[in-house]
């Protein structure tokens, strides 16, 4: 987890923002902020709850890319979703008190706590695909 997170999810996440910055740096009003936060839940939040699925069903023993698709189809829209509930308001809290420089440390402690509560929904799903799978085999 430590390696994905330092050499995946950090310089990602890094790029990401700054990306999103830049496509919004000098831009203001209420729309602009709408539109950010629109971008980052298009945009953004995909991607990462892509990548994060994908690793997390590598480091959980997944070896074959329908393993991994299997993972992406069973996790995807579950980790999507809680970003989507969540990122707005971070991105609100991030744009009124947070100063840009600091956003990808907000990010990164937010996306901690977010990636906890991923990780423990994705291999509740993973394991009841699982068990699903192995009963129609059975019968």
């Amino acid at each position: 987890m430590a390696v994905y997170g330092f050499f995946i999810s950090a310089p990602l996440s890094h790029y990401l923002i700054l990306w999103l910055q830049r496509a919004f740096r000098g831009k203001n009003g209420v729309v602009w902020k709408l539109l950010q936060i629109l971008a980052s839940n298009l945009v953004v939040t995909p991607i990462m709850s892509a990548v994060f699925i994908t690793f997390m069903a590598i480091i959980a023993g997944a070896r074959s890319v329908k393993q991994i698709a299997g993972s992406l189809k069973v996790g995807f829209f579950p980790v999507v979703r809680a970003s989507w509930v969540t990122s707005p308001f971070t991105l609100a809290i991030a744009q009124n008190f947070i100063p840009e420089q600091a956003w990808v440390p907000f990010f990164s402690f937010f996306a901690f706590f977010l990636g906890t509560y991923n990780n423990y929904t994705v291999k509740l799903k993973r394991q009841q695909a699982l068990r699903e799978n192995e009963k129609s085999k059975d019968q």
